[in-house]
Protein backbone atom coordinates (compact mmCIF):
# COMPACT_ATOMS: atom_id res chain seq x y z
CA UNK A 1 0.00 0.00 0.00
CA UNK A 2 2.83 2.29 0.43
CA UNK A 3 4.25 2.33 -3.00
CA UNK A 4 0.43 2.82 -4.53
CA UNK A 5 0.03 5.37 -2.24
CA UNK A 6 3.75 6.94 -3.15
CA UNK A 7 4.89 7.67 0.41
CA UNK A 8 8.22 6.60 -0.07
CA UNK A 9 10.01 5.38 -3.14
CA UNK A 10 9.75 1.83 -4.54
CA UNK A 11 13.95 1.31 -3.35
CA UNK A 12 13.52 2.55 0.35
CA UNK A 13 10.34 0.43 0.75
CA UNK A 14 12.15 -2.88 -1.33
CA UNK A 15 15.24 -2.00 1.20
CA UNK A 16 12.93 -1.43 4.46
CA UNK A 17 11.04 -5.49 3.31
CA UNK A 18 14.25 -6.87 2.43
CA UNK A 19 12.55 -7.11 -1.24
CA UNK A 20 13.61 -6.90 -4.80
CA UNK A 21 12.05 -3.48 -5.96
CA UNK A 22 10.68 -5.14 -9.24
CA UNK A 23 8.66 -7.17 -6.97
CA UNK A 24 7.34 -4.40 -5.04
CA UNK A 25 6.75 -2.60 -8.52
CA UNK A 26 4.70 -5.83 -9.89
CA UNK A 27 2.67 -5.46 -6.66
CA UNK A 28 1.38 -1.90 -7.14
CA UNK A 29 0.57 -2.26 -10.75
CA UNK A 30 -1.67 -5.42 -10.00
CA UNK A 31 -4.59 -4.03 -7.72
CA UNK A 32 -4.49 -0.81 -10.30
CA UNK A 33 -4.98 -3.29 -13.11
CA UNK A 34 -7.71 -4.81 -11.56
CA UNK A 35 -9.49 -1.77 -10.65
CA UNK A 36 -10.13 -0.69 -14.10
CA UNK A 37 -11.96 -4.56 -14.89
CA UNK A 38 -14.62 -2.74 -11.38
CA UNK A 39 -15.85 0.05 -13.70
CA UNK A 40 -16.11 -1.80 -17.51
CA UNK A 41 -18.33 -4.41 -14.94
CA UNK A 42 -20.53 -1.57 -13.69
CA UNK A 43 -21.16 0.22 -17.03
CA UNK A 44 -22.17 -3.03 -18.60
CA UNK A 45 -18.21 -4.17 -20.43
CA UNK A 46 -18.40 -7.90 -21.28
CA UNK A 47 -15.96 -9.93 -18.37
CA UNK A 48 -12.32 -10.85 -19.44
CA UNK A 49 -12.77 -14.10 -20.75
CA UNK A 50 -10.84 -16.68 -17.91
CA UNK A 51 -9.04 -18.79 -21.04
CA UNK A 52 -6.05 -17.16 -22.81
CA UNK A 53 -6.46 -16.91 -26.06
CA UNK A 54 -5.17 -20.57 -28.15
CA UNK A 55 -3.25 -18.49 -31.15
CA UNK A 56 -2.23 -15.75 -28.57
CA UNK A 57 -0.23 -18.57 -27.13
CA UNK A 58 1.13 -20.47 -29.42
CA UNK A 59 2.64 -17.46 -30.81
CA UNK A 60 4.20 -16.84 -27.61
CA UNK A 61 5.36 -20.06 -27.47
CA UNK A 62 6.81 -19.96 -30.82
CA UNK A 63 8.56 -16.59 -29.89
CA UNK A 64 10.34 -18.06 -26.88
CA UNK A 65 11.23 -20.89 -29.13
CA UNK A 66 13.04 -18.81 -31.26
CA UNK A 67 14.56 -17.16 -28.48
CA UNK A 68 15.83 -20.62 -26.82
CA UNK A 69 17.33 -21.47 -29.44
CA UNK A 70 19.51 -18.10 -30.32
CA UNK A 71 20.70 -18.17 -26.43
CA UNK A 72 21.94 -21.86 -26.94
CA UNK A 73 23.55 -21.39 -30.01
CA UNK A 74 25.20 -17.80 -28.95
CA UNK A 75 26.52 -19.93 -26.00
CA UNK A 76 27.92 -22.85 -27.51
CA UNK A 77 25.23 -25.45 -25.96
CA UNK A 78 23.42 -25.85 -29.19
CA UNK A 79 24.74 -27.14 -32.68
Amino acid sequence: MEAIRGDETINNIAKKEEIHPNQISIWKTEPIEGARGIFDRKRGGKPASEEPDREELLKTIGQLKVENDFLKRKSGLFR
